[in-house]
C-alpha cells in the first residue's frame, strides 16, 4: 500500500497467479505489475528503489545454521543473488530462513557491499519463521516527537502513527546511530500498545491493537 508501482517477477506462472490472487483481495491489485521472466535476466537490466528477494529456499529441511550459498536463482547462488540486486537497486531487502547463519549474514553483507545490515525477525503466533535482512537502508530514519506527555508535541497521536509507520520491530546489527534509532522505535512501539484502544484505534482506525 505504501510503493506507487511493483513489479513482481517470477518464473513459475502459478506462483504468479497466487500472487495476483493475494493481490487482489488486498486492494493493491492495480499497482502491480506481474511479470513472467527469468528473476536473474530482470535484475541484470532493470533499475529499482527497492528490490525485495524471495528466493526459494529448498523447503522445511534446511536445518540449522542454514548457509545461503545453497539457494539456487538460475546461475546464481543465494549470496550471488544479493550482489545482482544491489546492482539493480540501492536498497535490498532479502526474505531468509529463520535459521540463518551468521557466517552468511556477513557473506551476504560483504556481497551487498553494504556498511551495515539490519537484520529483521519475523514472528507468527509468537514462533519466529523467518528473518528479512535489509542492506543499504544505512541512514536513520528521522523520528519525530511521540511523547504523548509532551506539551510541545503538536499532534502527539499522528506523530506517533509517522514512527510507527517508518520502522519494524528489527534487531540491529548496525552502527550506533542505527541502533540508537531503532531504541527509539521500540519507545514508539511502547507507547502506542499503552494507550487506551479507543485512542489507538483513533489513531490507526481498524489496527489489530491487542
Amino acid at each position: 500500500r505504501r510503493c506507487a508501482r511493483v513489479v513482481a517477477v517470477d518464473v513459475d506462472a502459478a506462483k504468479l497467479d497466487q500472487a495476483r490472487h493475494n493481490a487482489a483481495i488486498y486492494g493493491v491489485l492495480d499497482k502491480i505489475d506481474f511479470v513472467h521472466d527469468d528473476a536473474i535476466a530482470v535484475l541484470r537490466r532493470a533499475t529499482a528503489d527497492v528490490v525485495f528477494l524471495s528466493p526459494p529456499w529448498g523447503g522445511p529441511s534446511y536445518g540449522d545454521d542454514f548457509d545461503a550459498r545453497v539457494i539456487r536463482v538460475g546461475a546464481a547462488d543465494g549470496v550471488e543473488l544479493v550482489a545482482l540486486a544491489r546492482k539493480a537497486a540501492t536498497r535490498v531487502a532479502y526474505f531468509l530462513p529463520r535459521t540463518l547463519s551468521g557466517a552468511s549474514v556477513e557473506a551476504l553483507a560483504a556481497a551487498a557491499g553494504a556498511a551495515s545490515v539490519e537484520v529483521e525477525s519475523n514472528y507468527l503466533n509468537n514462533k519466529l519463521k523467518a528473518k528479512t535482512l535489509y542492506f543499504g537502508f544505512d541512514a536513520p530514519t528521522p523520528v519525530p516527537c511521540f511523547d504523548l506527555n509532551d506539551a510541545q508535541c503538536a499532534d502527539r497521536g499522528e506523530a506517533l502513527l509517522d514512527a510507527l509507520e517508518r520502522f519494524g520491530c528489527a534487531q540491529l546489527v548496525a552502527p550506533p546511530e542505527l541502533r540508537d534509532a531503532n531504541e527509539r522505535a521500540r519507545a514508539a512501539w511502547t507507547a502506542f500498545f499503552g494507550l487506551p484502544d479507543a485512542e489507538k484505534q483513533r489513531i490507526a482506525p481498524g489496527a489489530d491493537v491487542d
